[in-house]
């Protein structure tokens, strides 16, 4: 066989090789508040945790514990207090202990080493002193899952199916970065040997029909599998990512994003899903 036809056929192997969806349960039995507001506000901490929690499309948690700024002095205690609690689910609110907060450039350091140094989901909401006209809390009836690495990623569409609300719609969305699209783009075209307008199109075909195919399996298994009273929609495109999700959110009304903030091979939260957290100060994230 000659290399031509080998390479083509070598294409051809790798192009029906895709990843497919794999459906798995999340377990949510013990959810633990953490606040920095004083006993007498605890309460409210717990309703506003409910309004988000309860009624969700998988099992909401059944148990509720609170922990306050009594319980620990420094970041390493209250990591340490994290640990013994071992809750399957964080619900807290952006920029915790901190006075004279800076929500345009953080997240504050306690939620930082939540979602890097421990392996629990954080359900991120507003500020408690957002005032109440402005915060989006309540039932999660449009849920947006945010990456651009959906092909293979069953976790992340788990956790968005799981934690959206019965007869809701859970978007799929993978929004491939533009500037690093182009930025190869320009390293092609300067290349003789490979014809320029061709290969924008395939390359980029390419590289949306993979999320488009993960996305139908995702679907497919779940219509299979039958009792996820969920509709499912897919957002491909390529696109500048905060420009681009403020859209999404805005027209689907989006009350829950659900992000990736940590990999394997990664010592802080990749900058874009970064950057997307610190925008969207309205509406609740869950960080996992």
């Amino acid at each position: 066989m000659d290399t031509n036809k080998l390479d083509a056929f070598e294409s051809i192997f790798r192009s029906a090789d895709k990843p497919r969806f794999e459906p798995g349960r999340i377990e949510l039995a013990k959810a633990l508040i953490v606040t920095d507001q004083t006993a007498e506000h605890h309460q409210t901490a717990e309703e506003r945790a409910r309004q988000v929690l309860d009624g969700l499309e998988g099992d909401a948690p059944e148990e509720f514990a609170l922990m306050g700024p009594e319980s620990f002095r420094t970041v390493a205690e209250f990591l340490e207090r994290l640990g013994q609690a071992a809750p399957d689910l964080v619900v807290t609110h952006r920029n915790l202990f901190e006075d004279g907060y800076r929500p345009q450039h953080s997240l504050g350091i306690y939620v930082d080493e939540m979602t890097q140094a421990t392996p629990y989901p954080v359900l991120l909401l507003p500020r408690p002193d957002l005032p109440e006209e402005k915060a989006i809390l309540g039932r999660t009836s449009q849920v947006l899952a945010v990456t651009d690495h959906m092909a293979g990623d069953s976790r992340i569409v788990n956790f968005a199916v799981h934690f959206t609300a019965p007869g809701g719609k859970c978007i799929l969305s993978h929004i491939e970065q533009g500037r690093v699209f182009e930025r190869y783009m320009n390293v092609i075209e300067k290349i003789p040997s490979i014809e320029t307008e061709n290969a924008r199109k395939v390359i980029l075909d390419q590289l949306l029909k993979e999320p488009r195919d993960f996305i139908a399996s995702c679907i497919e298994v779940l219509q299979a599998l039958g009792g996820v009273d969920v509709e499912l929609e897919a957002v491909v495109e390529l696109g500048h990512t905060v420009d681009d999700y403020r859209r999404l959110l805005e027209q689907h009304k989006v009350n829950l994003l659900v992000m990736e903030t940590c990999a394997p091979d990664q010592l802080a939260m990749d900058p874009r899903t970064y950057s997307l957290a610190i925008e969207f100060k309205r509406r609740p994230l869950l960080l996992i």
